[in-house]
């Protein structure tokens, strides 16, 4: 779930949900749970900015930890706890920029909250058979509690088929909206476009997808953003390491979807799914198992203090 992937004439960005492809569409729509008003703190354009967030938990018995492992990825920190190399992707804060695994390269501002403000990923090669360039930009938005309401990205691509002299392009828009109350989020909702030029044939695709958010509860009480939530995002990794906003205050038991739109061949595109959610969480507060329907992800972490 933690990639950032252009994919050659048939590109949609994936907000997964716990590993498996659910395509979240949001599109900003009113809601009686939305008491929490979008209001974007004081943003900075600085691109070297060095105020990263630190994603430090204290936990219930005085200490305090990082999370080292969550599943597959790791995650680790430099001095002063900010996250460094991020399931393989590798950060600067001084110069504001990403390596992805892949080779892609993000270049992105943070704003006063040490949260995401902007990332724009690039993605580039030239060859003797054909040239691609990509270019996807997220802009993020939060509510003055510095929660995550709001995450748009467009996404631009060329590619140029040298060979037979054919051109590509593809465009796409995004929309993911998140609703909260009382410190957890609600529902969800997410709206996309996508158009296809593929030599002067031109496709559309559209696609809306409304979540529902369940709970029995449980307390999210190290403030913990964990893969039921992260994996909504084509970024979620970031959002593991406190860089998408402050996570939600309780665990969800569940969450449904429903899913409606035309497809590139003009045939309707209709859905609905659910994914549950169980956690193991010790004395101290740390989460240390998550299971997405009945599959288990294990949490691991750095113990960087003693309490006194």
């Amino acid at each position: 779930p933690f990639t950032v992937t252009i994919m050659k004439k048939s590109r949609f960005l994936a907000y997964l949900i716990a590993g498996a492809c659910a395509c979240m569409t949001l599109t900003a729509c009113g809601s009686d749970d939305d008491d929490d008003a979008p209001e974007n703190p004081s943003d900075t354009n600085n691109p070297t900015a060095t105020a990263g967030p630190h994603t430090v938990y204290a936990t219930l018995d005085g200490n305090k930890v990082t999370l080292a492992k969550l599943g597959s990825y790791s995650f680790s920190y430099n001095s002063e706890n900010y996250a460094v190399d991020i399931a393989g992707s590798k950060m600067s804060y001084d110069s504001g920029k990403i390596i992805f695994p892949d080779g892609k390269t993000g270049n992105f501002k943070l704003n006063n909250q040490g949260y995401f403000d902007e990332l724009v990923v690039i993605d580039s090669t030239d060859d003797s058979y054909e040239k691609e360039e990509s270019t996807t930009t997220y802009r993020f938005t939060y509510d003055k509690d510095g929660q995550l309401t709001k995450v748009d990205s467009k996404t631009n691509e060329i590619i140029i088929d040298k060979i037979h002299g054919t051109q590509y392009t593809y465009e796409a828009q995004d929309y993911l909206n998140l609703f909260w109350k009382n410190g957890f989020i609600t529902s969800a909702v997410r709206e996309g476009t996508e158009k296809t030029n593929d030599d002067g044939e031109i496709k559309i695709r559209t696609k809306k997808t409304e979540y529902m958010v369940n709970y029995d509860g449980k307390e999210n009480q190290l403030g913990q953003y964990t893969l039921s939530y992260a994996n909504w995002f084509d970024l979620g990794q970031f959002a593991i390491v406190g860089l998408m906003g402050k996570a939600p205050s309780q665990l969800p038991m569940s969450i449904l979807l429903t899913t409606t739109g035309l497809d590139f061949d003009g045939t309707s595109i209709n859905g609905s799914g659910a994914y549950d959610y169980t956690y193991t969480v010790d004395s101290t507060g740390k989460i240390q198992t998550e299971s997405v329907n009945n599959t288990p992800y294990i949490y691991i972490y750095n113990n960087i203090s003693l309490g006194k």
